[in-house]
């Protein structure tokens, strides 16, 4: 069976250090090496799919490993990244973020929404304002973060 370099970010989370497999249009397999991606100044939110604690990271935290399973979004894989926005209504802040989230292919976007709700995923902004499911403005899955 082929192994696929996949990218992949760890939970920041101490009790936890989950790796969270980051979608990649066409995975290198293991004998071409380690491409270039991301960029430096790539950054972004994840939610991780055991403990469901929220971090930014950036391109530094981003890793390298060897899997023979597809990722997500990819033909035959169990999983799917979801992208969450919302807009911060807290007074004068205004500010826009995108949450990621891995879950199986096939959750609906009642159902990450529901997450939310009961806290499962807690979601701040930039500025640590807490935000709401009825600051949601779309979940979609997403073929690239």
């Amino acid at each position: 069976m082929s192994k696929y370099l996949w990218p992949v970010i760890h939970c920041r989370n101490p009790l936890c250090l989950e790796p969270i497999r980051l979608p990649y249009p066409s995975p290198p397999d293991i004998f071409q090496g380690q491409p270039m991606w991301p960029m430096e100044w790539w950054k972004t939110l994840f939610a991780c799919r055991e403990c469901g604690q929220v971090y930014e990271y950036r391109a530094q935290d981003v890793r390298w490993a060897a899997f023979s399973l597809p990722g997500p979004n990819q033909r035959g894989s169990a999983m799917a990244v979801y992208g969450i926005d919302f807009v911060c209504v807290q007074e004068g802040c205004g500010t826009q973020l995108r949450l990621h989230v891995v879950r199986d292919a096939g959750t609906t976007t009642q159902e990450i929404a529901d997450e939310i709700v009961r806290g499962r995923i807690a979601v701040q902004c930039e500025k640590g304002h807490p935000q709401q499911p009825t600051q949601m403005q779309n979940i979609s899955v997403v073929s690239e973060v």
